[in-house]
């Protein structure tokens, strides 16, 4: 093999292995901007899960008060015969 028969295969390795880092590159690029969006979406659920939280605890705040507060109303209305 003569030096330029080595030197034509050892640049078009070379030009080879460009074009596959490119590639790979962008593919490292497209994986990085998926994770970015995913990354987003968790924030979103995760400020949704917060305020859906917030509405439970408000609702079982909610049902405390008529159990503790309405029950026992119903309860001595049917005691004195007011209960239908």
């Amino acid at each position: 093999m003569s030096e330029n028969n080595i030197l034509e295969l050892v640049v078009s390795s070379l030009k080879a292995l460009s074009s596959s880092m490119e590639a790979m590159n962008e593919k490292i690029e497209s994986i990085e901007k998926r994770l970015d969006s995913m990354e987003k979406r968790m924030d979103n659920l995760e400020k949704r899960m917060d305020g859906l939280e917030k509405r439970l605890t408000s609702l079982e705040v909610k049902v405390r008060v008529v159990k503790n507060f309405v029950f026992p109303i119903y309860n001595v209305s049917c005691k004195v015969g007011l209960c239908y």
